[in-house]
């Protein structure tokens, strides 16, 4: 959200973004997390990252566990779709054995190896930055 949406002040000065299990596309509200934290927004629509996509986003790498009960692996799929469409540069990868927080973990110090993630990141990463 914040190298996408321009009220934050970051637009153009975010050289690469790493997604990890993120809420990229949720709206409508459906479930009671949701409802309760968003339900009473104004505009709606304006929570959503996928609603901010514009030309000149920066390359992102959008991680998610096929696991994720949480947050669905199809938000990065939405966003993915939207960057493509702007002609935007991104690169989405799905773990098999990971489910919400895997992504996170697999990139600290205590739980490592389950994928191929850490590779995946340092090798995009070296690409745009």
């Amino acid at each position: 959200m914040l190298a996408l949406d321009p009220r934050y002040g970051l637009r153009g000065r975010v050289r690469a973004v790493a997604g990890l299990s993120g809420p990229y596309d949720f709206h409508p509200f459906t479930d009671a997390i949701s409802r309760r934290t968003f339900g009473d927004v104004p505009d709606a629509p304006a929570t959503q990252p996928v609603n901010h996509v514009a030309p000149g986003a920066p390359p992102m790498f959008l991680a998610h566990g096929d696991r994720d009960t949480l947050v669905g692996p199809l938000n990065a799929v939405s966003l993915s779709a939207k960057l493509e469409a702007a002609g935007g540069a991104v690169e989405v990868r799905n773990y098999p054995e990971l489910g919400h927080a895997g992504p996170v973990m697999e990139l600290g110090s205590l739980i490592k190896g389950r994928s191929t993630l850490f590779g995946d990141l340092n090798n995009f990463l070296a690409r745009h930055l």
